[in-house]
């Protein structure tokens, strides 16, 4: 009986080791796919975060100022584009917070509601891992001066 309990242990332990270091592949060949998915979440808050941003730059201006001259001058869009949809990927320093990000601020006469305009925000990037992003957010400003009668 003492004889066949030799090497038991040392056989017990490899055994143990090698089951170990399989769980242990199986758990670091998820990390990659973890990282991944973190970035791309950092990226796509990042990009709302920038988005309402500039949506709140445009709700602080007044209605009468929803043109190129305005946007401009309140520092909401670049010089390059004098109608709509505008840039505003110079002007935020979009390139530097998200890689190869652009943004685009389009302002339009809401359809049968007047006087409302229709202003969409897009952010649009090149997420680390090559796959094209974007994120864009929608409203309506209402021109809230009172009416004159």
């Amino acid at each position: 009986m003492i004889c066949s309990k030799r090497g038991a242990g040392l056989l017990d332990a490899m055994v143990s080791i090698f089951l170990l270091g399989a769980a242990g592949v199986v758990f670091s060949a998820s990390f990659p796919t973890g990282l991944s998915a973190l970035r791309q979440s950092g990226e796509s808050s990042s990009a709302a975060l920038i988005a309402q941003e500039k949506m709140e730059q445009i709700r602080s201006l007044d209605y009468a100022v929803l043109d190129y001259e305005g946007l401009r001058a309140g520092g909401v869009v670049d010089v390059n584009l004098t109608s709509s949809p505008y840039s505003f990927t110079v002007v935020d320093d979009l390139p530097s917070k998200l890689p190869g990000a652009t943004g685009v601020l389009t302002i339009s006469d809401e359809t049968g509601v007047n006087p409302v305009k229709r202003v969409q925000v897009s952010i649009s990037w090149q997420s680390r891992d090559g796959a094209p992003r974007s994120v864009t957010l929608i409203t309506c400003v209402a021109d809230s001066s009172p009416i004159v009668r």
